[in-house]
């Protein structure tokens, strides 16, 4: 059973050989799928790496771009490009949908790295959102869902082991970020428990959503996809049952038309003194 639910062995990075990384804000791309884009560049890939926001809103844009940067030279990926796009202001509409679509077919692109929609933080979510609905739309474009704000439920676990001081040192690289929170801290807390399912000489592991090239077509859903099914017929009311028939009632149908047929009766009505009289007559026999 568990199986079915979590790998139990760590799995193979894709092979593509051009990769396109989505991330919502500067350190999102290194805390959340580092340890796999350090290993893609060790295995040639070519990599283009887009913030989506300069993260205006937990510091200044220009710092923490200046903070990526150095980040994708400790990992050993190229250096990011930036859409300044407002933080807290991405959302899944036409216009962030319309870019992903033009990067992937300048970059030519066979995979996409995006955050996953298991997501807490707005922008995370309108971008995953956004990138589900271009894969799908595309069909030749396979999609890395990553998690950064909130765990997700895994298909594939990725040993980062052999590249796990690269990322630690790229995760140290955001001063900014790490005096607000221990980001850092938290995901390589998450790194270690995502070891949990797989053989112990596996130090860390960073967890995705994979869905190979067009195996989101033709009503492929995604694993949130299939539980929110699966909750919401498991929380649907229950039919209502058939009305169970009453033996009597043909008998209680029965006495009902008589009684209407004879309230209707005419003849009823015509005698009605009569037995009214009748009934006087009864009475003052008992009398006597």
């Amino acid at each position: 059973m568990e199986h079915t639910l979590i790998p139990y062995e760590a799995g193979p990075l894709p092979a593509d050989e051009t990769i396109l990384v989505l991330a919502p804000h500067p350190d999102d791309e290194i805390f959340g799928c580092g340890g796999a884009l350090a290993l893609h560049a060790d295995a040639g890939a070519r990599l283009h790496v887009v913030l989506v926001t300069g993260g205006d809103a937990a510091g200044e844009a220009a710092a923490r771009l200046e903070e990526s940067r150095a980040a994708a030279r400790a990992l050993g990926i190229p250096e990011p490009d930036c859409w300044g796009i407002p933080d807290r202001h991405v959302s899944n509409d036409t216009g962030l949908a319309g870019r992903i679509r033009d990067a992937i077919m300048a970059t030519g692109a066979t995979l996409v790295y995006a955050p996953s929609l298991w997501e807490n933080h707005p922008d995370h979510r309108g971008l995953a959102e956004a990138t589900l609905q271009v894969v799908r739309e595309l069909g030749h474009v396979g999609w890395m869902a990553y998690e950064v704000s909130a765990p997700l439920r895994p298909n594939l676990l990725i040993d980062i082991g052999p590249v796990l001081e690269r990322k630690h040192a790229a995760m140290a690289c955001f001063p900014s970020q790490l005096a607000v929170q221990a980001y850092d801290r938290h995901l390589n807390a998450l790194n270690v428990f995502r070891t949990y399912t797989l053989p112990a000489p596996v130090l860390a592991a960073e967890a995705y959503e994979y869905y190979p090239r067009a195996s989101l077509l033709d009503g492929g859903l995604t694993l949130l996809e299939q539980e929110q099914r699966r909750l919401e017929q498991f929380f649907a009311p229950p039919p209502a049952a058939a009305p169970t028939e009453n033996p009597l009632q043909g008998e209680v149908d029965s006495l009902r038309r008589q009684r209407d047929e004879l309230l209707a009766s005419t003849s009823w009505r015509l005698t009605r003194p009569l037995r009214a009289l009748r009934r006087l007559l009864d009475r003052g026999k008992k009398h006597q």
